[in-house]
């Protein structure tokens, strides 16, 4: 059976999912993670749930840290890799709206 901190800890970090499949170009501090994109949320571990679940999210690649010199650390969702070239020569390029 699962305990209600993992319960806890699993919707914090699909709700911090949620919120950058919505908006891929965000990204804020903790705080701002628990305040803007959670505000909705009566959290019981309230801030220390939070870091934990966007710490398991950055130590899974599934979010990214961003550090500027005298700020909080910044969270945000991972680059996007560009697509792998084909291997077969003939095949349209996927980001070209123009081959067919």
């Amino acid at each position: 059976m699962i305990s209600r901190e993992d319960a806890a800890l699993a919707y914090v970090q699909f709700e911090v999912l949620s919120y950058v499949a919505d908006q891929p170009k965000s990204c804020e501090t903790l705080e701002g993670i628990t305040r803007w994109w959670l505000y909705r949320q009566r959290l019981a571990g309230g801030s220390a749930l939070v870091r934990k679940a966007v710490m398991g999210l950055v130590r899974e690649g599934r979010l990214v840290e961003r550090r500027l010199a005298g700020t909080s650390p910044l969270y945000a969702a991972p680059p996007i890799p560009p697509f792998p070239p084909s291997s077969d020569p003939s095949a349209p390029d996927p980001r070209d709206p123009h081959e067919e």
